[in-house]
């Protein structure tokens, strides 16, 4: 049959070992590919829901000001009631204003700040939003939003 000698049979174990060292490295690599990818979509998630939080906080100030006009919340209300920011769940602490406080934006008279900020785990997501109130009509008109 075949007569492989020491050394061919050396060196074809030497290659053997080379060819699953390389077989590892690449099954490795796409290991920790597949985890790193997981990882960072679960990441882009958390920010997408932290910015659903903070977009139903602005709308549900923004019922609160249609119902009120004089409404403010100057420590703020959370959404929904009695959660707690980064936790498990989606979570918005909503600050509405009428002065400069809360505000990262100058603010003029008949104005109102509404600051939302959305969490989940430890993504935060912050938006806030200028709006002008009208005094007779009591119409409102968003003048600004802004991430931050």
């Amino acid at each position: 049959m075949f007569h492989v000698s020491r050394e061919q049979g050396m060196a074809l174990l030497s290659a053997a070992v080379i060819v699953l060292l390389l077989l590892v490295a690449i099954g490795l690599s796409m290991l920790s590919s597949g985890i790193f990818e997981g990882s960072i979509a679960e990441t882009q998630r958390a920010g997408q829901d932290a910015l659903s939080a903070a977009q139903s906080g602005v709308k549900d100030a923004l019922i609160k000001l249609a119902r009120d006009k004089s409404f403010t919340s100057t420590s703020g209300y959370f959404l929904p009631a009695g959660c707690t920011l980064n936790g498990t769940t989606a979570c918005a602490k909503v600050i509405v204003e009428t002065s400069q406080s809360a505000c990262s934006q100058a603010i003029g008279a008949n104005q109102d700040c509404i600051v939302s900020r959305g969490t989940i785990n430890n993504a935060t997501r912050k938006l806030e939003v200028i709006l002008s109130v009208d005094p007779d009509s009591g119409k409102i008109t968003t003048v600004s939003t802004k991430e931050l």
